[in-house]
């Protein structure tokens, strides 16, 4: 991890509201070392340009989100968001 980026309540930024409280953090993260292996909850993961997203779970994280991600790790000084 390298940098919080934001802290945010899934109910106030995300399409579909739950019957629980989630408090979602974005960590800006460099790769170490490592590879990923295919488990129960995802069958694979890639890296996209910001151009190249594919369709999202926006009830999950949304496009404005992961823009802020890539805003975040071009700024040096990025400013925490907090809800």
């Amino acid at each position: 991890p390298r940098r919080l980026i934001a802290l945010q309540d899934l109910d106030k930024n995300n399409v579909k509201l739950h019957p629980f409280k989630v408090i979602k953090a974005f960590v800006l993260c460099e790769v170490e070392s490592g590879h990923f292996t295919e488990n129960d909850e995802t069958i694979d993961s890639k890296y996209f340009g910001i151009n190249e997203l594919p369709q999202l779970s926006e009830d999950k994280t949304t496009r404005e989100q992961i823009s802020f991600c890539f805003r975040a790790n071009e700024q040096k000084n990025w400013e925490t968001i907090f809800d």
